[in-house]
């Protein structure tokens, strides 16, 4: 009867590694030959994103100026100090890297910062959309979705 038994948990053991190995997902990557050229070492955009973000001290401008706009009682005057600086560090941050810098910021403001009202997280990220405008970049708008913690 022992026997049986475990020989019934071996064969379910078997069925369910099989059914888990069947939901196997498949991922290719493909590189764009204008992004390779543009970029001759060969890293991928999402690195070259990441080591501007670092070289740009993180962004600590953005990160500050992005934080006085989210405060709800803010001196509107010291609402818009900052906005130089960012736009300075933001100017040396490739065009294609800067809303996901922008959102990168935003993620190392709040771990800093510790618990954000809902309100004070939205503002944050409506300004984070608008800087590279405002600093005349670009006429578009960063689509920023930050998945708070």
């Amino acid at each position: 009867m022992a026997k049986l038994a475990i020989l019934a948990v071996a064969l379910f053991t078997l069925i369910a590694l099989d059914q888990v190995s069947a939901f196997r997902t498949t991922i290719t990557t493909t590189v764009d030959e204008e992004t390779a050229a543009a970029n001759p070492r060969g890293e991928s955009q999402q690195q070259s994103c990441r080591e501007q973000f670092q070289q740009q001290q993180q962004l600590r401008d953005c990160q500050r100026y992005m934080a006085q706009q989210a405060q709800r009682f803010a001196n509107p005057k010291r609402r818009e100090q900052g906005l130089d600086e960012c736009c300075n560090q933001l100017e040396k941050t490739d065009q294609d890297c800067q809303c996901e810098n922008l959102r990168e910021a935003i993620k190392q403001k709040q771990q800093q910062e510790g618990e954000m009202s809902e309100d004070e997280k939205r503002k944050m990220e409506q300004a984070a959309e608008d800087l590279p405008r405002r600093c005349g970049f670009s006429s578009q708008r960063c689509q920023i979705e930050v998945n708070w913690f």
